[in-house]
């Protein structure tokens, strides 16, 4: 009997501290950021809490546009680790420090190729879209 006891709070306590994540809305959503790194540059809407509309803006994929869903933990405030799976199977790591405006970026290509970038984050839109 204890052991249900046990893994009913657990439980609970799992729920409790999901339910306070979901609450806090990261501030970059409903914005649109311009990341640019050494060569390579998108524009990056953040249209709901999963899904992101993308412009590439500079580099070989340039006018390359898509939407993807994604997901997003807080390291700390104003900085998040933000990841998706691109629909040719590519997938996509950032580490956005949103305070700082500095991007990290890693990229594996559907063939196994991985890059890496750093750069800048910058806001476009003052006002909260909707």
């Amino acid at each position: 009997m204890m052991i249900k006891i046990k893994r009913l709070t657990t439980l609970a306590a799992l729920l409790a501290a999901s339910a306070s994540w979901a609450a806090d809305t990261p501030s970059f959503i409903g914005h649109t950021y311009l990341f640019q790194y050494d060569g390579f540059a998108a524009q990056d809407s953040f249209i709901s809490a999963d899904t992101i509309r993308f412009i590439v803006t500079e580099g070989p994929l340039k006018g390359l546009t898509g939407e993807v869903k994604y997901q997003y933990r807080e390291i700390r405030p104003g900085a998040y680790l933000i990841y998706w799976q691109e629909k040719d199977g590519g997938t996509v790591t950032h580490l956005d420090d949103f305070q700082q405006g500095l991007s990290h970026s890693n990229y594996t290509t559907p063939k196994m190729e991985f890059y890496t970038m750093s750069g800048s984050i910058k806001q476009l839109d003052t006002q909260q879209q909707h």
